[in-house]
């Protein structure tokens, strides 16, 4: 698993890494979204782990946390945002992600910031 480093766009351009065939992980928070380019000729299935598996929610109970899976069409961009990292962060306040295809899949941790 290889680790993204978070870039903060300023009005300069961002720089996409190839996506490691093991995964990679970036340091996650509200305002971290995850570039996928997939320059593949086949669809790339991206996922996201959730590290906690179930969520209490008061009215409603115990409920399932699910992985955060995205399928990104051959020659196509996504954008994901895991953005609840209480349910997709390991202890160091990482966000893992996984990729069915990697062969001219790019990637990058990118850190929006907030307006206002």
């Amino acid at each position: 698993m290889a680790t993204l480093a978070v870039q903060k766009p300023n009005g300069n351009s961002i720089t996409e890494a190839a996506a490691a065939s093991g995964g990679d992980d970036y340091s996650n928070d509200k305002d971290t979204f995850l570039l996928i380019n997939n320059g593949n000729a086949a669809a790339c299935t991206a996922t996201i782990v959730a590290t906690k598996t179930k969520l209490f929610v008061p009215g409603v109970g115990e409920c399932t946390v699910v992985d955060i899976v995205a399928v990104i069409p051959a020659g196509a961009i996504a954008i994901l945002h895991a953005s609840n990292a209480t349910y997709n962060n390991d202890a160091n306040g990482r966000a893992a992600v996984t990729y069915s295809v990697t062969s001219l899949v790019t990637v990058a941790a990118i850190r929006l910031l907030r307006l206002g």
